[in-house]
This record gives structure tokens, C-alpha cells and sequence, in this order.
């Protein structure tokens, strides 16, 4: 039902929230206890329910752990087998006071508030451009002698009238001419002064700082340039994407084979932004490779000292750990030796 980027992106989005996601195996009828699966199942955290043994610093495996797996579904618990549930963690820890240790917390433990000031500075903004009220208050300044003069009901009437006609857009008025004798009275206040953007702002790179992603890869309309974003989604890939993928598809394989056998990786070698390091590493190797070839021509040095500085396991052969004057060379022609070969074979048809 899911293609792999899919499974993956989901399963992605629940560790992310909630610090965990349960995976089901199904095993084909038929192949029971063969390892063999069907298909694997994304369990929402929020649908998922355990028990716990209460044994858990005795344990040496997950039986020790977890005593019953339950998926909510259709208002009632189903008990899922054991057997083939697994676990995909966050790289957290977990903070209860029981045996829920085991589950990392979410990532967004500890950032309620960062939520509810991000929800509640777009709802006063929602709430400012739809319900914002009257902007100001126009008041009759007529008076008989001493005594103000009211304005009648139709007059208050007649005057909303002739004010709705007037409007910077798509009024036919734009500019009021009146002999009466009015004031005007402002009300409400700039949403600037509220600094809504700056608070939203703040609260989204706390976000950003506890899952690890660059500010400037969120849609903002200064302060970032090209280069910054470049160097942004460089190490975003490096400090964040790759190292949170090797875990989890370290995670997944061990629960596809407990062995060990089979090792499941994402490869991002072909990430173009990453290709530039590539070069880079490339160019490095080149200049090293260069660099300990100069030594071993000055005696300076053994190829297996080579292939250390390299990061490469050393050979078994003796003369890989002898300098280039002690390593016996065979100066014998290979030409020489393919003629011997054809005369011995001549002589062997003559014969």
C-alpha cells in the first residue's frame, strides 16, 4: 500500500512526534517462524497501547520488558502479538517515573509553551483581521448653548450610510466633505505593536534548535542568502538527516534480522548538495595519495604505512612492509618469458 519513501516519511513523522513508532510484521501464512515477512505496518503511537512486566532491570530481551502490545481500533483494544512488534526509537531518553524509561520522550516535551505562543500569536492575528471591531468612533460635536445635541436616529443612520460609500479601494469616495460638526475618536492599535511576527519568529527557532534544523531554510524574507542556505541544508544533512537515518535503519534491520546478517542504509551520495564535499574529499585524496607516493620513492616509507595513513587495512604481504630499495625487483623481460613458452611448445609438437 506504501512504496518505501513513503513507509519511511511516515514512520519518520511519528518518531519525530512522538519519540517512537511501532512497527508490525506480518508473517505469510505458511512461513511462521521463518523470518520471512509480508509486510511491515507504521503503527500510530497515539492508536498503541503496552503493558509493562515490571521486570525490566532483569531483562535480556523484550519479553523481559513488555507484557502486552495493544492497537486501539474501532473504539476497542486489539492484542497484537509480540512476537512481531517492533520498535523504531528517537536518539532521547525517556524522563517517567516507571518503566516508560524504555520510550524516548518526544522532542517536543519541554516546548509547550513554544506551541501555545506559536497557536495563540497566529489566533490573535486571525482574531485582529476578522473581529477586530470598530476603528474609531465618530462623534457629534453640536451643541445648543452649553448642551451637546444628540443625533437622532435616522440622522446616526443616514450618516453610517454616507460613510460606507468611502474607502481607499472600490468606493466611490475617497475623501469626506461634510458641514457637520464631527470627531473623530481612534480606537484599537497597530498590529505592529503587538510584535506577533517577532514572537512567532522566536518561538519557531526554538523549534528549529530542538530538531535540528537551520533557520534559514524556513521561509523568511531577509537576512538569508543563497550561500547561507547552501551551507544551511549541508549541515542539515550531515548533523541531522544523516545521522538520525543510520539509527534508525540500524534499528529496523536488527528488527527485520536479529543476526545482524543484513544492514539496511540510505544512501545520500547522490544528494547534489553534498556533491561539492565530494570533490572536496576527492581532491584530498589525491594530494595524500601523492604526498605518501613522494615518501615511499625516498625510502621514507613502507606501502603498508601507506595504506594506514590511507584508513585501508594492511596486506599480509612481507614486502608491503619493507622500504621500495629492500623490495626485490624481477627485472626478467615478460616478453622473454612468453618466447621461452613458445619454444618449449614447438619443441613439445615436434616431439
Amino acid at each position: 500500500m506504501q512504496n518505501e519513501k513513503q513507509f519511511l516519511s511516515q514512520q519518520n513523522h511519528y518518531i519525530d512526534i512522538f519519540g517512537y513508532c511501532p512497527v508490525f510484521l506480518v508473517e505469510p501464512v505458511g512461513f511462521e517462524d521463518t523470518g520471512e515477512y509480508s509486510s511491515m505496518w507504521n503503527i500510530p503511537p497515539w492508536l498503541f497501547d503496552l503493558k509493562y512486566t515490571g521486570k525490566w532491570l532483569k531483562m535480556t530481551n523484550m519479553s523481559d520488558v513488555y507484557k502486552k502490545f495493544k492497537l486501539l481500533w474501532n473504539g476497542e483494544y486489539v492484542e497484537l502479538n509480540s512476537k512481531y512488534v517492533r520498535f523504531i526509537f528517537d536518539d532521547g531518553i525517556g524522563t517517567e517515573n516507571d518503566t516508560n524509561l524504555t520510550i524516548p520522550d518526544s522532542r517536543l516535551v519541554g516546548m509547550d509553551m513554544v506551541v501555545s505562543n506559536i497557536m495563540a500569536a497566529y489566533k490573535s492575528r486571525h482574531t485582529l483581521m476578522t473581529r477586530r471591531g470598530a476603528l474609531g468612533i465618530l462623534s457629534n460635536q453640536s451643541k445648543d448653548g452649553s448642551v451637546p445635541v444628540p443625533l437622532a436616529p435616522n440622522e446616526k443612520e443616514n450618516l453610517q450610510k454616507d460613510f460606507s460609500r468611502y474607502g481607499i479601494v472600490g468606493q466611490p469616495y475617497q475623501v469626506i466633505i461634510t458641514s457637520a460638526n464631527l470627531s473623530w475618536q481612534q480606537m484599537g492599535f497597530a498590529t505592529k505593536d503587538l510584535l506577533l511576527f517577532e514572537e512567532t519568529t522566536e518561538n519557531i527557532e526554538r523549534l528549529c534548535d530542538g530538531y535540528g534544523w537551520p533557520i534559514e531554510l524556513i521561509a523568511r524574507g531577509k537576512d538569508v542568502t543563497y550561500d547561507n542556505k547552501v551551507q544551511a541544508r549541508k549541515d542539515l544533512y550531515q548533523n541531522t538527516l544523516i545521522p538520525e537515518s543510520d539509527s534508525r535503519m540500524e534499528q529496523l534491520s536488527t528488527g527485520l534480522v536479529e543476526d545482524g546478517s543484513i544492514e539496511i542504509r540510505k544512501d545520500f551520495s547522490a544528494v547534489p548538495v553534498l556533491q561539492t564535499d565530494i570533490k572536496t574529499k576527492a581532491d584530498a585524496l589525491n594530494a595524500m595519495v601523492d604526498y605518501l607516493t613522494k615518501l615511499w620513492d625516498q625510502d621514507m616509507i613502507t606501502r603498508n604505512e601507506m595504506l594506514e595513513e590511507l584508513g585501508r587495512p594492511p596486506k599480509e604481504d612481507p614486502e608491503f612492509d619493507m622500504y621500495k630499495s629492500e623490495v626485490s625487483i624481477d627485472i626478467t623481460d615478460p616478453l622473454d618469458d612468453n618466447e621461452d613458452e613458445d619454444q618449449d611448445e614447438d619443441a613439445s609438437q615436434d616431439s
